[in-house]
């Protein structure tokens, strides 16, 4: 599958780019950015192609099998629309739109056309996700009675993440910011592909961290002047499950501690139990049976790449491969897994994030 890739910095070079490389039989043949060079540096880093002087050029070209969107959310309708428009396969970065209107409006155009599109929820390939979702299809722990997790990461205050350490759409109520649509919005995803359902019962999304600075208008340079930061960074929320279960989820990326992801589901017949080992991936998953059950360890499959990922980044990064092979698979008509978020996935997580946030304003 040759992708063509509109927006290289950022994110973009944290995941989808260095995952390109990581995954066989798909390349990168094309790329796009406003940004001068940002496209000539990532083909020569992680591809081999054009550079595109517009997204109309990239969206033209015959040699483009399908388009990777990781723009700021801002610009992610009208060049969806584009890449739809133009006939092409699509997977989108999240938040696929600013809200669940628009992305329902993608996914109707999308089913008219014929085309498929993936949301990058890349957390649904994860080993231990997996192995967990198996689980509780199997029935190993009877009805879920309750499910509480706990993610926690660090990367709104860390120095060291410029990605969201000075104001930028992370922190806008209007760009597509917030941590429900930046990095929550995966857990959510995760809750309706294990569970099938999550309804919003309740939440309270505080801003802990108000303010932040503007990026220095020169490398090394003073900081710009401080901003008010406009939507939540911490959350605890409270839903229903599939079959009338509790669930609940305690949420932070402004924590100065060790990022961490841990989740209890608690059945009638038994518990299963993940905690993170590398930030959030690379962790164990325990299970429990029976009013006396001991904790035992659960062997969780190992992932498609055997080389350890030196941090969250290389884990996202294998993560993103798999679900770049996932899709590729749809896109030649062959066997895939079909695991894929879709745009109908998207709509029901914008719903949920909408739900929540309103809940918080009472």
């Amino acid at each position: 599958m040759r992708i063509g890739m509109i927006g290289t910095g950022g994110f973009a070079r944290r995941g989808p780019l260095p995952a390109i490389p990581l995954t066989a039989d798909v390349e990168l043949v094309a790329a796009y950015d406003p940004q001068p060079g940002s496209a000539a540096d990532a083909l020569e880093r992680w591809g081999s192609g054009t550079v595109c002087d517009s997204i109309d050029e990239l969206l033209g070209r015959g040699d483009v099998d399908a388009v990777m969107v990781v723009s700021p959310p801002q610009s992610h309708l009208d060049v969806a629309t584009a890449v739809l428009e133009a006939g092409k396969p699509l997977i989108c970065e999240k938040p696929v739109t600013l809200g669940s209107a628009d992305v329902g409006r993608l996914a109707a155009l999308a089913e008219k056309r014929g085309i498929p599109v993936a949301v990058d929820h890349e957390f649904r390939y994860d080993p231990a996700m997996l192995l967990l979702r198996d689980r509780l299809r199997a029935g190993d722990i009877g009805k879920v009675r309750s499910s509480a997790l706990t993610a926690i990461a660090t990367f709104g205050v860390d120095p060291a993440s410029e990605a969201i350490r000075y104001w930028n759409f992370h922190h806008s109520a209007t760009l597509g910011g917030g941590m429900l649509p930046q990095f929550a919005c995966h857990l959510i995803d995760l809750h309706l592909y294990l569970f099938g359902d999550l309804e919003a019962r309740g939440g309270y999304l505080p801003i802990m961290v108000d303010q932040k600075p503007g990026r220095p208008a020169t490398p090394g340079g003073p900081e710009g002047p401080m901003r008010a930061v406009e939507v939540e960074d911490t959350g605890a929320l409270s839903g229903r499950l599939a079959d009338g279960g509790a669930a609940s989820l305690a949420l932070s990326m402004v924590a100065t501690a060790m990022p961490t992801l841990s989740w209890a589901i608690y059945g009638e017949e038994g518990t299963l139990f993940y905690q993170g080992r590398n930030g959030w991936f690379g962790g164990t998953v325990t299970a429990a049976h029976g009013w006396a059950g001991a904790p035992e360890s659960v062997a969780v499959p190992p992932r498609a790449r055997e080389v350890e990922a030196p941090d969250m980044n290389g884990w996202i990064q294998d993560l993103i491969s798999e679900l770049l092979t996932d899709f590729a698979a749809t896109v030649g008509g062959r066997p895939g897994a079909g695991r894929f978020a879709t745009l109908t996935d998207e709509v029901k997580v914008w719903g949920l994030i909408e739900q929540w946030r309103a809940q918080h304003r009472g």
